[in-house]
């Protein structure tokens, strides 16, 4: 499938929506749902699916919201496995049970994604009833943005290229959302219009989104003279001025980058923090999110620097210096999620080993770190190597159809924990954060609050005290589990 048909999850005005495609979590002193429950317990996805269906067949006749909450992650457990079949018919159960937005949604994704004519078609069907069925002016613009997709996708890029006209300046439209409206531009031939919403997302993707570069090409091939060699070199210089600033940021935050190679050849980017006044640190692996920048991480970075440890930032594929044809941009993940964390997972004892072939650290035991919505990738990386002797958890926030098998991975580890959170994730995340605690090595395990306000790793900017509380703790249990933790086997990936 080309890099244009790319399934899209929305932007700004409509970033409730988006969420609400997934339940929301229970907040403290709220009873979690069946499905809620079942998502922390079940400890692979198949179990996860085999439970939900026959809950959600028991429960259809009394509590259709209940069946339809449960079908639709059924849907989701199989979207981001890429069984996109299996996921249509559990996202069409789900909207015939409620048919809220959330269920509209996700369908005319899954739809999407299969791509065919036939789903096209569908799909426009049920963006105009979405449309109709709306008062509110945000909404009606987000469907609108992708009926003008689907036009597309259709095949119809003059009508798709006349509603992205008309839309295109009513919303702060994500970075996903201007390739789009920039691939509309270049096929309805509106050449400067698709080569300056193009432009950033070459510059995102380094080059690699093979599609989006074609498409500059053309758009610029079509510019007049004066406009054309502008455009070769800003297509020239696509990153160097970016890449100037981060250079300064980083000299400044006593930080430097490391670019290498997985063992897939795939080329990964990181950041490395160096530990300040010790000869052979112990090294923390921190996996970023894609959603997540290098400014949220700076003062991650630096406190724990301070506190001895080395400290690399690792980016996933499709982010950063992480990029390549196969996975040039975050979105290019979707319908394989389920595959590319378990490779990212992998990733991250290629850091290790290109870490430690830049600057000493001990390896003899490290700690492998999940910020967000990749704790569930830190806790499979711990499963790979017995020297990832402990885990640093902050704001956990592991995709839905994830929380249960995490826990049964903490639970087969037994390895230290430590779940760093923020007043606000103990009233959104508070079950989940439990369920992980609950889950572990609770004797060597800890939660501990930060006293500032914040999610992820901002929580190291407002409260710099978290990190040399990490460190005095890390220091009780890595030692320890270093000296028994046995001869580390050559993983495979799966």
């Amino acid at each position: 499938m080309s890099g244009a048909r790319h399934v899209a999850r929305g932007f700004a005005l409509w970033s409730a929506l988006a969420l609400a495609c997934a339940p929301a979590p229970a907040r403290a002193g709220e009873p979690p749902t069946r499905t809620m429950t079942l998502l922390m317990v079940c400890p692979t996805p198949a179990a996860l699916r085999a439970r939900l269906a026959t809950y959600a067949d028991s429960a259809r006749p009394g509590d259709p919201y209940g069946a339809a909450e449960a079908r639709h992650e059924i849907g989701r457990s199989f979207f981001r496995a890429g069984l996109i079949d299996s996921a249509i018919i559990n996202f069409e159960l789900a909207m015939a049970l409620r048919g809220a937005d959330e269920e509209r949604l996700a369908l005319l994704t899954a739809l999407e994604a299969r791509g065919n004519l036939k789903d096209l078609e569908r799909v426009i069907g049920l963006i105009q009833g979405s449309i109709v069925g709306s008062d509110i002016a945000s909404q009606i613009t987000y469907w609108r943005g992708h009926l003008a997709w689907a036009l597309f996708l259709a095949g119809k890029a003059d009508s798709a290229h006349a509603l992205a006209s008309s839309i295109a300046s009513e919303a702060n439209w994500s970075l996903e959302w201007q390739e789009r409206f920039g691939l509309i531009a270049a096929a309805h031939g509106d050449a400067r219009d698709a080569f300056a919403r193009l432009l950033p997302v070459a510059r995102a993707a380094r080059g690699q989104a093979a599609e989006v570069t074609a498409a500059l090409a053309r758009a610029g091939a079509e510019l007049p003279s004066a406009d054309r060699d502008r455009a070769d070199q800003l297509i020239e210089n696509l990153t160097a001025p970016v890449d100037r600033a981060e250079r300064a940021w980083l000299g400044h935050a006593g930080a430097s980058r490391l670019d290498f190679a997985a063992r897939d050849g795939f080329p990964l980017g990181a950041i490395v923090f160096p530990a300040a006044s010790v000869a052979r640190p112990r090294a923390v692996i921190v996996v970023m999110a894609h959603s997540d920048s290098l400014a949220d991480h700076d003062s991650l970075g630096v406190m724990l620097a301070r506190t001895g440890l080395t400290v690399l930032l690792l980016e996933m594929r499709g982010r950063g210096h992480s990029v390549a044809p196969s996975c040039p941009l975050p979105w290019a993940w979707r319908g394989r999620e389920e595959k590319m964390e378990s490779t990212v997972a992998h990733d991250v004892l290629d850091a290790l080993r290109a870490l430690a072939r830049q600057t000493p650290i001990d390896t003899s035991a490290y700690v492998v770190a999940g910020i967000g919505p990749t704790v569930g990738i830190a806790i499979e990386a711990g499963t790979l190597d017995p020297r990832a002797g402990a885990l640093l958890l902050v704001s956990p926030e592991p995709p839905t159809s994830e929380q249960g098998r995490a826990c049964a991975r903490l639970a087969k580890m037994r390895r230290p924990v430590f779940l760093q959170t923020s007043p606000e994730d103990a009233v959104a995340w508070f079950e989940v954060i439990d369920a992980l605690y609950q889950s572990g090595n609770r004797s060597a395990s800890r939660q501990a609050d930060a006293k500032g306000m914040g999610r992820r790793a901002i929580q190291y900017r407002y409260d710099p005290a978290i990190a040399e509380r990490f460190r005095r703790w890390l220091t009780d249990v890595l030692p320890e589990h270093a000296r028994r933790a046995p001869r580390p086997e050559r993983p495979r990936r799966g």
